[in-house]
């Protein structure tokens, strides 16, 4: 069993394909979904977390969207979520559990040189308080 605190796991966890990320989840209570199988996925993981009496908290790095929609910061990941895929999966949360509180983070303005992130980021909070969440 590893210890790590979250500054630590969310370096680690830009890169799936390392082979220290799958060790660290290893025994925990995260299930990690590949971004291929976003929403898809989602569901499952979901019914089988204790989550009654709950409100959710959805805590989105936009730098998960994929370069084609835009370079949210200096650090753009290949083969993200395109925004039809991160409203669906907004989508699928809010299914399961009310959300109580959202964070939408790892965004640096200078880098989003035509703004596609900044409207994928309004999307999605479009999805996140859909319906009078």
């Amino acid at each position: 069993m590893h210890a790590i605190n979250s500054t630590q796991l969310e370096g680690y966890c830009r890169d799936l394909r390392g082979s220290f990320y799958p060790a660290l989840l290893q025994g925990s209570a995260i299930t990690a979904v590949p971004v291929g199988q976003i929403p898809e996925g989602l569901p499952g993981p979901l019914a089988r977390a204790p989550l009654a009496d709950t409100l959710g908290y959805l805590h989105l790095d936009v730098d998960v969207l994929d370069p084609a929609v835009g370079h949210a910061n200096y650090l753009p990941a290949p083969n993200g979520l395109s925004l039809p895929h991160l409203t669906a999966a907004i989508a699928v949360v809010r299914a399961r559990v009310p959300l109580g509180a959202a964070a939408l983070t790892s965004y640096s303005p200078e880098d989003d040189h035509d703004q596609g992130v900044c409207r994928a980021a309004f999307a999605a909070i479009d999805a996140i308080v859909a319906n009078g969440a």
